[in-house]
């Protein structure tokens, strides 16, 4: 828990475009992720949710600027919790809080909810959205990472993935109609609220294919990594992401380099 830095940021309370009349409170921790600390903070009757960045989130590939665009596209289509503020020098953001319940595999494997997700999916692919997510650039960047830490060829699977690439390039190149994708629907970033369905976590979402999402949630149902490894073009992109994402970010933590 970064008390020192989550002190720091509350300190600084009244430079916030927030109309807050006494110093925030953190009192209970949302979440611990790789990437975010996230925390209720308290001010008087009001409740804001505080998220503090990872200094080295750049290093698991995250745009931050790309993020703000989309988050704030998001935010203001009622598809996430209400951005407040995002303040750059000292890597957080204030959102609204908004309480409700993470969802489950459980609820994934129901059939109504997920057409309430697909719903909330296709409201999304509308969004005009400007910030596009380069799916090769975040692979080799994982890749040169993992190269770097020394990870063995076994895990790195190096003769596959660049079979993958050789054909993904110009598989990508006859893409069309990109639209705003999330990329990362893990049951633990979809919130049931009494307003709804919102998506938390949208570090890597921007334009990119129409069926990703949709196709990362079906992978979800058979998680099967041999099927997806030796599915079509889709299959294995989402699979050496998720691969990679995953062996990278242990290295990192492992290592104290995250």
């Amino acid at each position: 828990m970064p008390t020192t830095r989550l002190s720091e940021i509350l300190s600084h309370w009244q430079s916030w475009p927030l109309p807050l009349e006494e110093q925030p409170l953190a009192i209970k921790q949302l979440g611990n992720s790789v990437l975010n600390h996230s925390y209720i903070i308290q001010s008087g009757d009001q409740l804001y949710a505080l998220r503090i960045e990872n200094l080295l989130s750049a290093r698991l590939g995250v745009d931050r600027v790309r993020e703000l665009h989309v988050l704030r596209l998001a935010s203001e289509a009622g598809l996430c919790p209400t951005l407040h503020f995002r303040r750059d020098e000292q890597a957080f953001a204030v959102f609204a809080y908004e309480s409700g319940r993470n969802w489950s595999a459980r609820d994934l494997n129901q059939p109504s909810q997920r057409k309430r997700l697909l719903d909330v999916i296709e409201h999304m692919q509308q969004l005009d959205c400007s910030a596009a997510f380069n799916y090769l650039d975040q692979l080799r960047h994982m890749f040169s990472q993992l190269q770097q830490l020394k990870c063995s060829d076994t895990q790195l699977q190096q003769s596959a993935f660049g079979e993958f690439i050789e054909s993904a390039e110009p598989w990508f190149a006859e893409q069309t109609g990109p639209v705003l994708s999330h990329h990362g629907l893990w049951p633990g970033n979809i919130l049931e609220t009494d307003k709804g369905l919102l998506l938390l976590e949208w570090e890597y979402a921007g334009l990119g294919l129409g069926d990703f999402d949709q196709r990362f949630i079906e992978a979800q149902l058979q998680p099967s990594k041999h099927e997806q490894r030796h599915g079509d073009l889709l299959d294995k992109l989402i699979f050496w992401l998720a691969h990679y994402w995953q062996l990278l970010s242990q290295l990192l933590l492992e290592r104290g380099k995250l």
